[in-house]
């Protein structure tokens, strides 16, 4: 598949985002596209454009973040990698592997993210935090279940 189909594909993406699921927050916390984006290009696409594509998703989640620019453009390149070396060793094709997958990765990248805040001087109240990683987890893999299906037909044209 192109890359400026998957590239157009992240742009649109990282949009909705900003404009629509920043707005439907629960417990504080909104979904992530961009890291279910990373996710299933981890899954689908080559190296190459894997990493390309996954460095303007870190790009785009932390020119659109709250947080310090940098971090998301650090970790989506490492949780690309991750993904992809999951994958050749297991299949994610079925959807409940998926879903751990993917409710795992998120909640060790929002602590992740978390200890960068800590890491700083940034005081994080410990059950906020947990609330929203949990929060964040639950709605991604909710999310990611759903858009499956959707990604996968994209990906295999």
């Amino acid at each position: 598949m192109g890359i400026w189909i998957l590239f157009s594909a992240v742009i649109f993406l990282s949009v909705l985002q900003a404009v629509f699921f920043n707005d439907l927050r629960i417990f504080g916390a909104a979904p992530d596209l961009l890291f279910i984006g990373v996710m299933f290009l981890g899954i689908y696409t080559a190296p190459r454009q894997g990493i390309s594509l996954s460095v303007a998703c870190g790009v785009l989640k932390d020119l659109y973040g709250l947080h310090q620019f940098g971090n998301a453009t650090f970790l989506f390149p490492l949780w690309y990698l991750l993904i992809r070396k999951v994958s050749q060793k297991i299949s994610l094709e079925s959807s409940p592997v998926l879903g751990a997958v993917i409710f795992s990765s998120t909640f060790i990248n929002h602590i992740l993210l978390r200890l960068f805040f800590i890491y700083k001087g940034i005081p994080v109240p410990f059950f906020y935090f947990v609330r929203v990683a949990a929060t964040v987890a639950v709605y991604n893999l909710c999310l990611s279940l759903v858009l499956y299906r959707l990604f996968k037909k994209i990906i295999r044209k």
